[in-house]
């Protein structure tokens, strides 16, 4: 496995000065996007602030800022989050940062309104060192992929969880050896559905750089950037792409 990325501080920075301008040319001009980046803690995280810029639950994580980006008609717009993280890695007197994730998180919302729930993701892991050795994150998945967040963020936690028992008594009575059709004459359609849609989806990683279709590359589906500037390429077409895809909304 190849390491990923590591650079030193003042590399990083002018990185995170291209990220910015990446971000902030595609955002709507009223984010005032800045890149602003923490350094209390390892690793350190590159985040998005502005003061046109509101604040949104991640499905997994606190509440993070969000820009305004493309218009989806009748007031609804598409918002986007990012985050960026490198470790640290000690080296002498100077550290240098060993390239951790990128996460481009997509929400759909209205301006100075709640909520504004996280539709899907697009993210790039690099791997991490353990006991000396470079493994990638998340196993065997793709990257960078895609990760689809809507079902999570849409179905309240108090459905889910009623979708959740009658998910038990569905399978208690199929474990019991109930007649085949008798859940399906039983249940209300509503109910299965909210059995089917509370069986969440967030953690499947969807690879958007598998090669399957070559035999030389078949199996390869995980990929490490060589530098800093694959990221920002991925960043910029990724978002380039959305913003073309988004448009059919």
């Amino acid at each position: 496995m190849r390491e990923p990325p590591v650079i030193g501080l003042e590399k990083l920075k002018l990185h995170l000065t291209q990220v910015e301008l990446i971000l902030r040319s595609a955002a709507d001009p009223s984010a005032q996007l800045k890149l602003q980046l923490d350094q209390n803690g390892d690793p350190v995280v590159a985040g998005i602030v502005g003061g046109g810029c509101e604040r949104a639950n991640r499905t997994r994580g606190l509440t993070t800022p969000i820009a305004p980006w493309i218009d989806l008609r009748g007031g609804l717009w598409a918002w986007f989050g990012y985050r960026e993280e490198w470790s640290i890695r000690t080296s002498g007197n100077h550290p240098t940062f060993a390239f951790r994730a990128s996460s481009l998180t997509v929400h759909f919302g209205f301006k100075a309104t709640d909520p504004k729930p996280q539709m899907f993701r697009a993210e790039w892991a690099g791997p991490v060192e353990i006991a000396s050795q470079w493994t990638m994150q998340g196993g065997d998945a793709g990257h960078p992929h895609w990760q689809f967040d809507a079902m999570d963020s849409l179905l309240a936690p108090a459905k889910i969880e009623e979708a959740n028992v009658f998910a038990e008594i569905l399978r208690a009575e199929f474990e019991e050896g109930a007649p085949k059709d008798f859940v399906a004459t039983n249940a209300a359609a509503s109910e299965v559905s909210d059995v089917v849609a509370a069986r969440s989806l967030a953690s499947l990683h969807f690879a958007s750089a598998a090669h399957w279709w070559h035999r030389s590359q078949g199996g390869n589906h995980a990929h490490v950037p060589t530098d800093e500037n694959q990221i920002r390429v991925w960043l910029s077409k990724t978002l380039s792409y959305l913003a073309q895809e988004l448009q059919r909304i």
